[in-house]
């Protein structure tokens, strides 16, 4: 039975490499994609951590070794409105502790000038204006400021809501202020979603750091494809090498997430953004400037 499994979610994963390849001329005649206008990348504070053989176990010279992860949020700008994926830790606590907010496992440092109410005034927005909201999944750091978005419709996988938000379910840590985004309509997905139907941003269900985690492929007329990780995996080395951290829900799903995004990325050419990586976030474009 678990061979059964095992080739049927193969031949899932190669299904939707194939459909979303398939997708990169969904705009029109000159291959571009519907849709996407910009994509920016809002600087959502970073984290520091003493040992960075937690997420990378059997590297013995990564023990006791300090890691930085930085923390980013994405807004796209699409031609039926605004659709931020991920919100980071609750800018609440940006000046609250100017030393950083410890937690059991990272001491979060927040080093940023402004929350992200203010990135999002810099264009012009304010939290109501926002009509789209994901997470790659319900941790603190990516779902912090989610109760600032009630105007938002709520994409998240099944299993991430009942496991982490549901009170049914007895969450293990449910998010501060949760009741209000939850009352907003929210969409429970059982996998891969095409979320405006032109192919141009598509949500991967990419369990295995969580039970419901998810990605993010965004198509860009200009850029190209953007494959945002989430916490799929943590830095470019564990891409590379895929590994299951020590806190990850399900390390035997963690592994087969990453190979599925691999072939994703390979199959679409697409530019691979993870985003704890603090060496790439260094390289990318910071809102208000954007990608197109």
């Amino acid at each position: 039975m678990k061979s059964i499994l095992i080739a049927i979610s193969r031949w899932s994963c190669l299904l939707a490499v194939l459909m979303l390849a398939g997708c990169a001329g969904s705009g029109g005649g000159n291959g571009k994609p519907a849709g996407v206008e910009r994509l920016y990348v809002m600087y959502c504070g970073e984290g520091s951590a003493p040992d960075k053989s937690r997420w990378t176990p059997g590297v013995a010279a990564n023990e006791k070794k300090p890691i930085t992860l930085s923390n980013s949020c994405y807004l796209i700008k699409h031609a039926k409105g605004w659709m931020l994926w991920e919100t980071g830790f609750n800018e609440a606590l940006l000046g609250m502790m100017p030393k950083g907010y410890p937690t059991p496992v990272l001491h979060w440092v927040w080093k940023g000038q402004k929350t992200l109410t203010q990135q999002l005034a810099d264009l012009g927005l304010k939290p109501a204006d926002i009509n789209y909201v994901g997470f790659s999944h319900a941790h603190p750091d990516h779902i912090g400021n989610g109760s600032l978005f009630t105007n938002a419709t709520l994409y998240i996988q099944q299993a991430e809501y009942d496991f982490y938000l549901d009170p049914k379910s007895k969450p293990p840590s449910p998010p501060a202020n949760w009741e209000k985004l939850r009352a907003n309509t929210t969409v429970k997905l059982q996998g891969d979603y095409d979320v405006f139907g032109d192919g141009s941003v598509t949500i991967l269900a990419s369990r295995g750091h969580t039970p419901g985690h998810q990605s993010l492929l965004v198509r860009l007329a200009n850029t190209g494809p953007v494959l945002l990780t989430g916490d799929a995996v943590h830095f470019r080395d564990n891409w590379e090498t895929p590994r299951a951290p020590v806190q990850n829900f399900d390390k035997e799903a963690t592994i087969q997430s990453v190979e599925k995004l691999k072939a994703i990325a390979a199959a679409n050419k697409a530019q691979v953004w993870i985003n704890h990586d603090a060496a790439q976030t260094a390289t990318l474009k910071m809102s208000p400037a954007y990608y197109d």
